[in-house]
């Protein structure tokens, strides 16, 4: 900015601007209350998109949980489940990957046994 000497001028015009041109500052107000309105429900929006998006990416892959282990055998799966780490475990099983059915041979589907730990999540 420049330097003035009398910053009581400056001053003094800038307060009546503003005076004699209260409708425009009434706009101008206005307009920023709803820019700041807009970008914050845009980003509020935009990270509620994303963390929704990364749900159901895990929940595509396996799981929702904290690790998703696959192809154990039942003595595996036991061994896990008495570690002193571990406070809740779920137990999945893939029961059919795919059907017999000719109307059905174009659909994907699957059928999955899981234990009431699995069921509530």
């Amino acid at each position: 900015m420049l330097k003035v000497k009398n910053k009581k001028v400056v001053g003094r015009i800038a307060l009546k601007s503003f005076k004699a041109n209260k409708l425009r500052n009434l706009i101008a107000i206005v307009a920023i209350a709803l820019t700041t309105i807009l970008f914050t429900t845009l980003f509020t929006m935009g990270t509620g998109v994303v963390e929704t998006f990364q749900q159901q990416t895990i929940r595509q892959a396996g799981g929702d949980g904290h690790a998703v282990l696959k192809y154990l055998n039942d003595e595996e799966f036991d061994k896990i489940k008495k570690h002193p780490l571990i406070k809740e475990i779920s137990y999945d099983r893939l029961m059919a990957d795919s059907v017999e059915n000719p109307e059905l041979l174009k659909r994907r589907s699957e059928l999955w046994y899981k234990d009431d730990t699995g069921i509530q999540a």
